[in-house]
């Protein structure tokens, strides 16, 4: 990204979040298919910056790195010529092909979920 977007955006931004997590489509507390309905709607209201932060990016990059080894199926069209599963998680993180939601806790209990195509990744 342009050096202009990295100055407009600092570490300072982010410090009211403390801890990032990855939702799994399969959770229960949190209802998927009512958080796909209302997304467009309640972003616009949130407070974080759209962009995924280095602490994001390697949560992201764990976690997708672990289901690749434990045998999912890439994203990408031709997975076979990257020599490891971690080059293949950041090919699809750079493609933005992976379908995760990130959840972004603040202090008094709340949170904001992102889904992880809407984030800028610098």
């Amino acid at each position: 990204m342009s050096s202009n977007l990295e100055e407009e955006y600092s570490d300072e931004d982010i410090s009211v979040v403390e801890t990032v997590e990855v939702i799994d489509k399969d959770r229960e507390d949190i209802d998927i298919n009512i958080f796909n309905q209302e997304y467009e709607k309640i972003k616009t209201d949130y407070k974080t910056k759209p962009f995924l932060t280095k602490y994001e990016r390697t949560r992201v990059l764990s976690e997708r790195t672990q289901q690749l080894a434990n045998g999912s199926i890439s994203f990408l069209k031709n997975p076979e010529a990257y020599h490891n599963i971690y080059e293949i998680a950041i090919q699809e993180l750079r493609q933005k092909k992976i379908p995760f939601i990130i959840k972004r806790s603040f202090s008094s209990n709340n949170f904001e979920l992102w889904k992880l195509e809407d984030l800028l990744i610098i």
